[in-house]
């Protein structure tokens, strides 16, 4: 069985999975980026998806990331949902136009499939002899993760292979020390109003920009910095 069946089979995918060739054009970012489509979000369902597609535009004008990005999108609910497979960066990338907000949060699952999708996309750079940036994971989430597991393997490849892994938290029904599982430094950013959700998708796209320039990124405004392991409650900016 081939890692794409296995992926298949762990995580239940049934729709066919089109893994487009690696372009060996520039070093690549392999990149998930995780949206809570749980039915708690369905009041701000518009937002997030206006904000999505606004994220899109903004990467599509930035040459550098247009070039180096590999993208790929999961919702999640009860179960992962892959949106859009690892691929060279275009605005091809969409969400389903029903695209459903029900369910609960699968968050411990779907975090699992985003490394797996990940070591598979990476497996293929490697045969091809393409060199690639560190992986990247963003997650928004605006409540805690209610299926069996724990944030340990991501903690592990965060700490061994240098994965850059930014959790968003948004409004307050999230346990602050469960967000702060995710990271090893007990980190997360954290919106307080959920209608806020453009704040979120802009500060993905400025980390997203960082991770090829090397520069720090800025903090907007109505976002904290919480890192629970030392008492750091804000911050102006941080490296990606």
């Amino acid at each position: 069985m081939s890692q794409h069946e296995e992926i298949n089979e762990k995580y239940g995918i049934e729709k066919p999975r089109n893994l487009e060739p690696v372009n060996p054009s520039k070093p690549k970012i392999p990149t998930v980026l995780i949206l809570d489509t749980s039915k708690s979000m369905a009041p701000y369902a518009d937002k997030v998806i206006e904000a999505f597609y606004r994220l899109i535009r903004e990467i599509s004008e930035d040459i550098m990331l247009q070039t180096s990005l590999e993208l790929c999108v999961v919702t999640y609910d009860d179960e992962p949902h892959v949106r859009s497979e690892f691929k060279r960066f275009s605005t091809d990338i969409k969400l389903p136009e029903d695209l459903d907000f029900d369910g609960t949060t699968a968050t411990h699952k779907t975090m699992e499939l985003a490394i797996d999708l990940i070591n598979e996309r990476r497996k293929q750079y490697a045969e091809r002899d393409i060199d690639s940036y560190k992986p990247a994971i963003y997650l928004i989430t605006d409540g805690n993760a209610n299926d069996d597991g724990d944030y340990s393997r991501i903690r592990r490849y965060q700490n061994d292979g240098g994965w850059n892994v930014l959790p968003i938290a948004i409004g307050n029904d999230i346990t602050p020390a469960k967000m702060a599982e995710i990271r090893p430094d007990g980190m997360y950013f954290h919106i307080e109003e959920r209608g806020e959700l453009s704040a979120a998708f802009r500060l993905i796209k400025d980390s997203f920009s960082s991770l090829t320039r090397n520069l720090p990124v800025p903090i907007p405004e109505n976002v904290q910095v919480i890192q629970l392991n030392n008492g750091i409650d804000k911050a102006s900016e941080i490296v990606a």
